[in-house]
């Protein structure tokens, strides 16, 4: 992390009272832009500057929730830089646009003008006239033609201009958007097979096989999206946005898997089929020319906006779900809790929907770029060259590389590799006894390059070797041993043999505990044991138990592994608590999953987990609240062991976490201990079934 971002992060967590975890992942200005993206913290932060004056709860015109229904909060950043721009007498040059913030445009620009901003802490101009409202915000949305692919592409409905700010009011705003979204995409698509016709016309210039690649899913994609807009319509006939939260989770899960069989097909050949139309446009400029006089004809928008709204369908399904189930949750008084937690199962179904969606994009890129790495290989076994056995060979094979002629120079010295997401083929000359570079030769590895972000480089001047840059843990380095003593035939042995144990990958304690994990690669589709995920990257390699015969992903078999027996409390026998810690602390949780299990339990349920380098205790308190108070740790200056402590001001230190829960099932915290904690006596079993 730069010390510019960790200093901005650290007076932002001061200001708003947030807790270590916020902002923990930003290492860079782009990561803090997209953490401060949807603007709601951005109007806190104006709301304490300004000592209070401008409220989060408006003025009775301006509300800062109510300006989330647009995309990615862009009502929320203009509203902000306004009120900067009028409290504070700053000039919009030393602020920066919305459209650095949110389109990642001049992330550094934020950065700069949001320190600025608070250097004029305690500075505020102390106007008498009345804040603008929204509506008189000079607000113009993006043209079709300036929007980017990240920018939602749908219009919202009209609303009227003195938004409700209630959340009940936000609930049935969003509701109104859902049902919108998927009319207007069924528009679309059924505008996008009126082009179709037209262009299969006996005056049109579009070859056949053109217009098979073009619309090979779009009625399929109508159909599917007809069957989901009479779903949600039904749903929103009752006119209760209450019954439409309850029922959503479960009709998403109807719903989902025609909507995975269809964009399943479709994500893989999208990327393809609009190349393969771009490239026709430019060999023959009057089938452009023939879309534009299609565009007036049906007085559409540009063909382009209607060809890419499928693609994007799925990211504003999450985007709207999303602030549908955060609204929900503020709105729990009326609404019950079963409607949020159906919003939150759409939410999570969603985005697993949309995580396979874009496997299968990759893997479809990532299968077209190895098949053209293979092709370039001379002598490569005939078994090699069909994708499916690729994943599983181990260099035992010899072969020959094609080099380009600006590597003809470089191989003299160097190693010559040919890298996918999840494979590492390399080519280097054996060396004779006097040192001159023989035929080369090469071999092929499934070394896991996406799970561990590791890079590759290559040493001048020594020939047969090669380094792999393991990201934080330095440099792996494999030569081929010998190399000036022993025949080519030898060396290439030993260092497949190095390379074989680089490549299998697999994390200290693979084989404790009972288990022995080896590295497989799975049938497609295939789901993690442990998180439910499919296995992700090219191959959907992943590692195998086989005493347990779980499957587990890279992720899920570390933090699996971690899970060491703890030593009993000092000074007395094991009980029923301490034989239930080994599992509590949990280094794979997040803030957003702790809280997501915490919900599922009864008030007084806690977990343990790692944030950083400190240890935050994760506690549900009264309905779906959470609370996250951080454990606080010292080395005993008598014993020189580790203690810990949620309430070290009374001087309360533990010699142990399992002597930290102990003593809470038995001494209620209080509200003098921890602010907004009344409760804490349940260790409840059932929060770590979870992760068995």
């Amino acid at each position: 992390m730069s010390a510019s971002v960790g200093e901005f992060l650290q007076q932002i967590r001061q200001l708003l009272n947030k807790d270590a975890d916020f902002g923990q992942q930003c290492s860079t200005s782009e990561d803090l832009c997209r953490l401060l993206a949807d603007g709601e913290d951005l109007c806190c932060l104006l709301s304490v500057l300004s000592n209070g004056r401008i409220s989060p709860e408006g003025d009775g015109t301006v509300s800062f929730y109510s300006m989330n229904s647009e995309m990615f909060g862009r009502r929320n950043v203009k509203f902000f830089l306004s009120k900067c721009v009028h409290e504070f007498q700053m000039k919009r040059e030393d602020l920066f646009e919305a459209e650095d913030l949110l389109l990642l445009r001049r992330p550094d620009r934020v950065l700069t003008g949001l320190r600025r901003l608070l250097s004029l802490q305690g500075l505020p101009n102390p106007a008498n006239e009345r804040m603008p409202s929204v509506a008189s915000l000079d607000y113009q949305p993006l043209s079709c033609a300036s929007r980017r692919q990240s920018d939602f592409i749908y219009s919202e409905p009209e609303t009227p201009a003195a938004a409700a700010s209630t959340p009940a009011a936000q609930l049935e705003n969003i509701v109104s958007e859902i049902c919108h979204l998927q009319a207007q995409l069924v528009d679309r698509l059924s505008l996008l097979l009126k082009f179709h016709g037209e262009l299969r016309g006996p005056l049109s210039e579009w070859s056949s096989d053109l217009l098979d690649s073009t619309f090979k899913h779009t009625e399929h994609l109508l159909q599917v999206h007809e069957y989901f807009k009479q779903q949600l319509d039904s749903l929103a006939e009752s006119k209760s946005a209450a019954n439409f939260c309850t029922n959503l989770g479960s009709m998403f899960l109807q719903v989902k898997p025609r909507l995975s069989a269809v964009y399943s097909k479709y994500y893989p050949d999208y990327p393809l089929a609009k190349a393969k139309m771009e490239e026709a446009f430019q060999q023959q400029p009057q089938l452009r020319r023939q879309l534009e006089l299609l565009e007036r004809h049906f007085n559409a928008e540009s063909f382009s906006i209607l060809y890419d709204s499928p693609s994007k369908q799925m990211f504003n399904y999450q985007i709207l779900f999303e602030r549908l189930h955060r609204t929900a949750e503020k709105e729990l008084a009326t609404i019950s809790e079963q409607a949020a937690n159906s919003v939150e199962l759409a939410v999570v179904e969603c985005r697993r929907l949309l995580s396979h969606l874009n496997e299968r994009k990759r893997y479809s890129e990532q299968e077209a770029a190895t098949r053209q790495i293979l092709q370039s290989i001379e002598g490569l076994p005939e078994h090699l060259t069909k994708l499916e056995n690729v994943g599983l060979h181990r260099g035992d094979g010899q072969f020959r590389a094609t080099l380009g002629k600006e590597q003809r120079a470089l191989v003299q010295k160097e190693c010559f590799c040919l890298l996918t997401d999840r494979q590492l083929i390399v080519a280097t000359p054996a060396a004779s006894s006097n040192g001159s570079s023989q035929q080369p030769w090469a071999f092929l590895f499934d070394v896991s390059l996406y799970e561990n972000d590791l890079q590759l480089e290559c040493r001048a001047g020594e020939p047969g070797g090669l380094q792999l840059k393991q990201s934080g843990k330095g440099l792996v380095q494999f030569s081929r041993p010998g190399a000036k003593k022993l025949s080519a035939g030898v060396g290439a042995s030993l260092w497949t043999q190095l390379l074989e144990v680089r490549a299998a990958n697999l994390p200290d304690g693979w084989n404790s505990g009972g288990h022995r994990f080896r590295r497989v690669t799975f049938e497609e589709g295939s789901e993690c044991s442990r998180c439910r995920e499919t296995f992700a990257g090219l191959y959907f390699q992943g590692y195998h138990c086989d005493h347990c015969n779980q499957q587990l992903d890279r992720t899920c078999l570390t933090a699996f592994l971690r899970h060491r027996p703890v030593s009993y409390p000092l000074g007395g026998p094991a009980d029923s608590v301490a034989s239930r810690c080994q599992q509590l602390v949990h280094d794979h949780l997040d803030r957003w999953s702790a809280e997501r299990l915490l919900r599922r339990s009864q008030p007084g349920a806690f977990l343990i987990r790692q944030s950083g380098e400190k240890l935050v205790l994760s506690i549900r308190w009264q309905r779906a609240e959470a609370y996250h108070v951080i454990i606080q740790q010292r080395v005993s200056g008598s014993t020189g062991s580790q203690q810990y402590s949620v309430d070290p001001k009374n001087g309360i230190w533990h010699q142990s976490l399992e002597r930290l829960v102990t003593h809470h099932r038995t001494n209620t915290l209080t509200i003098e201990n921890v602010t907004g904690i009344c409760l804490l006596e349940l260790l409840l079993p059932s929060i770590y079934e979870n992760f068995n």
